[in-house]
């Protein structure tokens, strides 16, 4: 298969067949592939961002192994069973950059008993909580599996699809800036590093 037959297969298929939250775990499989995170306008509007392409999503990320695991568990936290990771979500840690004013969130060292890392803050209290609520209410999810073709890699697939879309909260190969975003998100930081009584310098 040849390299523009895949991009244009995930872009067709990451377009269309969107999912709510409540439906992912579900429908998504535990195999490798894309994913495509969408809001509609209002989304958008209380997000504060801009699309550079009309129907595009908010965000594109991969799983080189479990779609179900890193999207659907990690980033929307889709599951009563699991404790909200925040920490562990660069998706999370930008929607809650974003939302700080409207949800009211602040940010924490991920680990309290052991500060560091504030880049990787967690958020204080229910914030994770109402972060997810807001995920769930608020955005829908499509996915593409990776086919069976051992000679293509899905970074490469992935780069092509955010280059094409521009998704406003994808940072690492945006074709735009990110200043932003990255200013809210180190501000987040900065809060999480003042909480924790820490001082020195961190990186966005």
């Amino acid at each position: 298969m040849e390299p523009d037959t895949i991009f244009d297969a995930a872009i067709d298929c990451l377009s269309r067949h969107r999912l709510r939250v409540a439906d992912a775990p579900a429908l998504v499989p535990p195999k490798p592939g894309l994913y495509a995170i969408y809001g509609d306008a209002s989304v958008w509007t209380t997000l504060g961002v801009r699309s550079t392409v009309d129907g595009g999503p908010l965000y594109v990320g991969k799983s080189e192994d479990d779609l179900l695991a890193r999207e659907v568990f990690t980033h929307f936290n889709a599951s009563a069973a699991r404790k909200p990771a925040t920490g562990s979500s660069t998706v999370r840690r930008s929607f809650a950059a974003l939302l700080r004013t409207e949800l009211h969130l602040q940010s924490q060292a991920r680990n309290p008993l052991k500060p560091a890392d504030f880049a990787s803050y967690g958020l204080v209290g229910n914030g994770d909580l109402d972060l997810t609520a807001w995920m769930a209410q608020n955005l829908e999810l499509a996915i593409w599996e990776k086919p069976k073709i051992p000679e293509f890699a899905l970074k490469d697939v992935e780069t092509r699809v955010i280059e094409h879309w521009d998704p406003p909260i994808n940072i690492h190969k945006a074709p735009t800036s990110r200043r932003q975003l990255k200013a809210l998100r180190a501000l987040l930081a900065r809060e999480a590093r003042m909480r924790a009584n820490v001082s020195g310098t961190f990186s966005v």
